[in-house]
């Protein structure tokens, strides 16, 4: 019994060495190597730790730039209606938007899970870890042999580390050691950076807190609705609203930030141990619509001064314009001086943040035929005399509008989508546009020609003189329309065809409209049940309207229809329109009767 309690006490000792034997060598495992290494391969051992550790800052790095993402999602272009593509160039690294439009006007997400970084990274790694150079040691007679590296990576708050199984034989003479397990760790706040991230890209999805910023950047500098105390037309030029209204954002953005100073307009209200930045560029992509516009100028008309209105007694100028605004805003969110950064586009419609309707109405749901080219075109592009031109194709099928690509030697070759009698168009710089009916049901070859656009000089002539005031100048030919607002731009393309041109000539005034009473009625509900039962009584009340001087009014205009030759634009530097009387209007009468005299108002252009 003595001999056999002896054994049991042996094997209990031997099982407790066992024990303790494992759990120290998966606990410490990683911090050795699997044999004990030569003082002479040491070095070797910290040059490769070396470079593993900046291997992984790089990768983080990179991880930090990108939004997350070391291998990108599949690239998606853009279009003319929609110039979002999937990524935002942001100082040469392009950058995968968290939310975007597609081309079929749908809403996109691209936020990277932690999982995804974690895999990135370890496929990174297993291969960046190939290349480390220890070039130095084969110099001095090592020889090595590798296997295949397998890294495992976790990304903290505070901290990357990577255990790193990848099995290197080292030997030189007599002296050899396998180094198998690698681990490094370095400080880092890329999970609090990426969480903090998401966090704030959660808000904006269910607050839309820059929609509201952008709107009311809208709203402050942009005509929306309103009106003005004026007898003459209000215009706006589309384009320098859009230059406007994106500088204005453009320093807004840079205000935002997350102090924490509640009274502040630009605290987002999203504080903690880190930094916030918004940037917006005006030379990222953006889209700017307005409506209603007429060769994209705003125009207001007044009244008051049409006929029947004259008890009014003084002109107002209403106006009611619909935008519909998308742009990108990087957020940036530091720590450390670590930088997270990821995009979104900003969407406004009909005036209002995305906040006010469903996505999905917002967004519509269409088909992207874009997606869909099996239709093979060879196009041939030349200028008038037929010389080989590059230019830009385009097709339009229904909504979409597909970007093709440029053309190459005067020639293009490619793939469109199957559309009956869709519009395939081409533009060339100094050429006047090409729009062309075009079915690719079937493969097909089309040969187009552009002609050439001349720039030449406007001289406004009005009484035998160089008109001194200001004018609008609205032009329009078969494939192209635009508006010249003179002196500012006193310079046009033409090209041959025919030109239809209607002026509006502006200047200066001083009509004083004197203070007037009139009395306005309504018929309003009764009281009691007579107002249940639909009956009315008619209510009145004066309305005092104060004096105004009216500054600036329509004083002459015409129009006309002109064919412009190869030869005359060849041979000229100036476009020459004369043919116009001014009338300065000294009451409302003569300002009205400016109005009815525009409609038939008449003018000249020449080229000289």
């Amino acid at each position: 019994m003595i001999n056999r309690r002896g054994q049991v006490t042996v094997f209990v000792i031997i099982a407790l060495i066992i024990v303790v034997a494992g759990v120290l060598y998966f606990t410490l495992r990683g911090t050795f190597t699997s044999e004990s290494v030569p003082e002479s391969i040491s070095p070797i051992q910290s040059s490769f730790v070396n470079c593993l550790e900046e291997d992984l800052r790089s990768g983080v790095d990179i991880m930090l730039t990108n939004g997350g993402y070391l291998e990108k999602p599949d690239f998606v272009p853009g279009s003319i209606y929609q110039p979002f593509s999937s990524q935002l160039d942001f100082a040469g690294a392009e950058i995968p938007y968290w939310f975007y439009l597609k081309n079929s006007n749908l809403p996109s997400t691209q936020v990277p899970e932690r999982v995804l970084m974690e895999k990135q990274l370890e496929s990174y790694l297993e291969t960046s870890i190939r290349n480390c150079g220890l070039q130095e040691y084969v110099d001095q007679g090592f020889v090595f042999d590798y296997g295949s590296p397998e890294a495992t990576v976790v990304i903290e708050e505070d901290f990357v580390q990577v255990d790193l199984d990848y099995p290197i034989s080292i030997q030189r003479d007599l002296e050899s050691a396998v180094l198998s397990e690698h681990s490094v760790r370095i400080d880092s706040n890329l999970g609090f950076l990426y969480d903090t991230a998401v966090e704030l890209y959660e808000k904006e999805q269910s607050d839309y807190f820059l929609e509201n910023y952008s709107v009311d950047v809208m709203r402050l500098n942009l005509p929306v609705d309103g009106f003005e105390l004026s007898c003459s037309s209000l215009t706006w030029n589309a384009d320098n609203l859009q230059i406007q209204f994106r500088e204005n954002l453009e320093n807004n953005y840079m205000m935002l930030n997350n102090r924490g100073q509640k009274n502040d307009y630009f605290d987002v209200d999203f504080s903690g141990g880190f930094d916030l930045n918004f940037m917006y560029s005006m030379n990222w992509p953006t889209y700017f619509g307005v409506s209603p516009t007429a060769d994209n100028i705003l125009l207001a008309e007044p009244v008051g001064n049409q006929e029947g209105f004259g008890i009014l007694g003084f002109c107002y100028v209403p106006y009611h314009f619909v935008y519909n605004i998308r742009h990108p805003v990087l957020v940036q969110v530091s720590k450390d001086e670590e930088v997270f950064q990821f995009p979104m586009v900003v969407l406004i419609e009909g005036n209002l943040a995305r906040e006010s309707r469903a996505v999905e109405n917002v967004l519509g749901e269409q088909s992207d035929i874009c997606e869909y080219r099996n239709s093979n075109i060879d196009l041939k592009i030349y200028d008038s005399d037929l010389n080989p031109i590059d230019g830009t194709v385009s097709f339009d099928c229904f909504d979409s509008v597909c970007n093709l690509g440029r053309s190459n030697g005067g020639e293009y070759s490619g793939t469109l989508p199957q559309c009956a009698n869709g519009l395939l168009k081409v533009n060339a710089p100094g050429h006047k546009p090409s729009t062309n009916v075009y079915t690719s049901i079937n493969d097909g070859s089309l040969t187009v020609v552009l002609d050439k656009e001349y720039e030449k000089e406007i001289s406004l002539i009005v009484g035998g003189e160089e008109y001194g005031g200001s004018a609008i100048i609205n032009y329009r030919s078969d494939e192209e329309s635009g508006t010249i607002l003179y002196p500012q731009n006193r310079f046009i393309d033409l090209a041959v065809g025919d030109y239809e041109f209607d002026i509006y000539l502006q200047a200066e005034t001083a009509i004083t409209f004197p203070e007037t009473t009139t009395e306005q009625c309504y018929d309003v509900p009764r009281s009691g049940l007579l107002g249940l039962a639909g009956f009315k009584t008619r209510e009145c009340s004066e309305v005092t309207f104060p004096e105004q001087i009216l500054s600036e009014a329509l004083v002459g205009g015409g129009q006309g229809t002109y064919y412009f030759t190869t030869e005359e634009l060849k041979n000229s530097n100036t476009l020459e329109i004369s043919g116009i009387s001014e009338r300065i209007p000294t009451n409302i009468e003569e300002l009205q009767l400016n109005y009815a005299l525009l409609e038939s108002g008449t003018m000249e252009a020449r080229l000289i």
